[in-house]
């Protein structure tokens, strides 16, 4: 069997990684092959030496099939550019606009990819279900911030979630700002309130 490294090439385009194990396993034990020793020896050793071979290509299949299946669930992460900007101004600004209940500027502090992918009406019917109910702010703290380098539904990039116990006119929640690396600027990507009473977070 001859194999040569367009072989190689062609055999780890069809096959992957076990492609090309198989392929140079076979490529070594050719010359095995080639000597012509099979008929020089008993029964029992030539069995053994072909078993033996037929095993091994089995295994350095195995393992490559394994590290294609390591490789898909465990991908290289991408580079991740973290905004050099503190995130406290978009914060601030995003959570302005909501006390006051500035949906059009809200709208507009979005990040891009989400004003792209969801609809604006919705968005609009859900802030104005949730948060214009609530009134306005007795108290606010923040009582968590953590960076993330992918979202909750696995889209990579730079995230930054702050968590904060709201005291509205009407109730005490928790706010989530989530907010986005974006061209090297924070934009933010979502806005989520929970009634946390009786039992919220202590601050």
């Amino acid at each position: 069997m001859s194999i040569d490294l367009s072989s190689l090439e062609t055999l780890g385009k069809v096959a992957g990684v076990a492609g090309v194990g198989i392929g140079a396993f076979l490529w070594i034990a050719r010359d095995l092959i080639a000597k012509n020793i099979f008929p020089t020896l008993g029964k029992t050793h030539a069995y053994r030496i072909i078993r033996l071979i037929i095993l091994l290509a089995f295994f350095i299949a195995l393992a490559g099939i394994g590290a294609w299946v390591y490789v898909k669930q465990f991908p290289d992460e991408p580079d991740i550019i973290w905004p050099s900007a503190s995130v406290k101004p978009v914060l601030d600004n995003f959570l302005t606009l909501s006390d006051n209940d500035d949906f059009e500027g809200l709208w507009l502090a979005m990040a891009s990819v989400v004003r792209k992918t969801v609809d604006k009406d919705i968005l609009r019917s859900g802030y104005q279900n949730a948060r214009t109910p609530l009134m306005g702010v007795i108290r606010r703290s923040i009582i968590n911030q953590s960076n993330s380098g992918r979202a909750p539904d696995g889209t990579p990039g730079p995230f930054t979630y702050v968590t904060m116990r709201t005291d509205f006119e009407h109730g005490r929640y928790l706010e989530v700002v989530s907010l986005i690396g974006e061209h090297g600027h924070w934009k933010v990507a979502y806005y989520t309130l929970t009634p946390c009473e009786p039992q919220c977070p202590p601050l």
